[in-house]
């Protein structure tokens, strides 16, 4: 089997952000004499950070919020109720983990 035919067969797979690499990647796991799998975990985990960055990409462009707004930057002392504490336990989402719901009361806009 050759590159190309790999690249024909990612490419009908849809494996668009690691088509590219694929000949890079294999002659570093050439030069490393990787294992095979190995080989494969590398590829596909490239491919899988790749779609989620895409996909998150994606969610913030639909989203309309503001570019470059995270939490790293967001001011305290604009909203004063905001207890940046908080906020930064719910932003580690271990609710997630626990399937556990929070709720948020209040108007969004302080001026409301």
């Amino acid at each position: 089997m050759s590159i190309q035919q790999i690249q024909q067969k990612m490419e009908k797979l849809k494996m668009n952000h690691t088509l590219p690499l694929i000949s890079q990647l294999f002659e570093e796991a050439t030069k490393q004499k990787s294992s095979a799998l190995d080989f494969f975990d590398k590829l596909l985990s490239l491919e899988v950070e790749a779609r989620e960055e895409s996909r998150i990409a994606g969610s913030l462009k639909v989203s309309g919020l503001p570019k470059g707004m995270h939490l790293d930057n967001f001011d305290f002392l604009f909203q004063p109720s905001a207890d940046k504490s908080k906020i930064d336990h719910l932003a580690t989402c271990e609710f997630i983990r626990r399937h556990e719901n929070i709720l948020f009361f209040g108007p969004p806009d302080p001026d409301t």
